[in-house]
């Protein structure tokens, strides 16, 4: 819906629906998600392990017998922690977008459409938008991007560290 542009191509969700069936198949409505798996793992892993690497290094800080992190030093580590993750995947999330917009019908005002079979997988893709925008093109919306996932990975490990500490002191986890 949001890569239609204005005027609208599809004005609901369901007229969107019927209009990818139609125009790319079953196939059109499952678009990206390879790829989004693909992106995931990685994602969490550079998150989880630079958030304890970043936890490490403020508890190292302090010194032995300090207290906990508080909960702004955890939401601080988990935000860069979220950055770091988004800086080193996000040419994937373009080229995601990418592919799941590809012979998209959209307004002209909104620019180009890519056209149906643009891209064969993701990484001629990848490769396609280094070659045609160069290394910023892979780095399209990432300030936008940022803005989200940066405080949300912040958020993420309040709740993470909060949930296991009460898990803990109820005895639900192992250790």
């Amino acid at each position: 819906m949001a890569a239609q542009g204005v005027p609208a191509v599809y004005p609901t969700l369901a007229s969107a629906l019927r209009g990818t069936l139609r125009e790319r198949g079953a196939r059109g409505l499952l678009a990206g998600l390879g790829l989004t798996l693909t992106e995931i793992i990685p994602y969490a892993g550079l998150q989880f392990g630079s958030y304890e690497a970043l936890k490490a290094g403020l508890l190292a800080r302090r010194g032995r017998g300090e207290a906990p992190l508080a909960a702004w030093e955890r939401f601080g580590c988990g935000l860069l922690a979220g950055c770091a993750a988004k800086l080193a995947l996000h040419p994937l999330d373009v080229a995601k977008k990418r592919m799941q917009v590809q012979g998209l019908a959209r307004a002209a005002s909104y620019g180009a459409s890519v056209r149906a079979g643009a891209y064969r997988g993701a990484v001629h893709c990848l490769l396609s938008l280094a070659r045609a925008e160069g290394a910023a093109g892979l780095y399209k919306g990432l300030l936008p991007n940022l803005l989200k996932a940066a405080p949300a990975s912040g958020i993420t490990f309040v709740a993470y560290e909060a949930i296991t500490a009460a898990m803990k002191r109820h005895d639900v986890l192992c250790g």
